[in-house]
């Protein structure tokens, strides 16, 4: 089918009669923020607007100012990392999930796109205001959590004027509240 944007309509009927509606000839109630790629329906498809103001607000966002930014990439070794995971060497004592060194040296930029590869397989989660989104790192594990070493990041992002970014290494046991199955 042949689509005539000046009309805002297609030329031709809907030759196979899927979803036409009343008038086979529509394309869909608003072409400028609904996708149809095929035509065929009037609604949008897979949230693409709402994934590209994900991206846009990953794009924009800032690491938090406080210690909140950097508590979770103060360990130098991979076994400093396990140890502030049990709260061991840590600032207040509490348990505190650690990147490895290699992470924890260049998480601004790991972070945001663990975000953007969280946003393209759908594993966001939006819960008071702050969005929660899951990434697994596909060559292995990125820092320990709770003692133990696990492949999961998970990323906070909040949803104000300047969003504000920030994550570290998720438990299977936090990932599995939001991602049933995970492993």
């Amino acid at each position: 089918r042949y689509y005539d944007p000046c009309g805002g309509r297609y030329t031709q009927m809907d030759p196979i009669g899927l979803l036409g509606g009343l008038n086979t000839y529509t394309y869909v109630v608003d072409p400028l923020t609904w996708v149809d790629p095929l035509g065929l329906s009037a609604c949008a498809f897979g949230g693409y607007f709402n994934r590209k103001g994900l991206r846009r607000d990953v794009y924009r966002a800032q690491r938090p100012g406080s210690y909140h930014s950097i508590k979770h990439i103060q360990a130098k070794t991979a076994e400093e990392a396990r140890l502030l995971s049990l709260g061991k060497g840590a600032r207040k004592g509490d348990p505190e999930a650690s990147y490895f060194p290699e992470f924890a040296k260049q998480v601004t930029g790991f972070e945001k796109q663990a975000a953007y590869d969280a946003i393209r397989n759908g594993n966001v989660f939006e819960h008071g205001g702050t969005r929660f989104m899951f990434y697994k790192n596909p060559t292995g594990p990125v820092g320990y959590n709770a003692g133990k070493m696990t492949e999961w990041v998970r990323i906070e992002m909040t949803n104000t004027g300047v969003p504000v970014i920030h994550s570290f290494p998720a438990s299977i046991e936090q990932v599995g509240k939001y991602i049933p199955g995970a492993k």
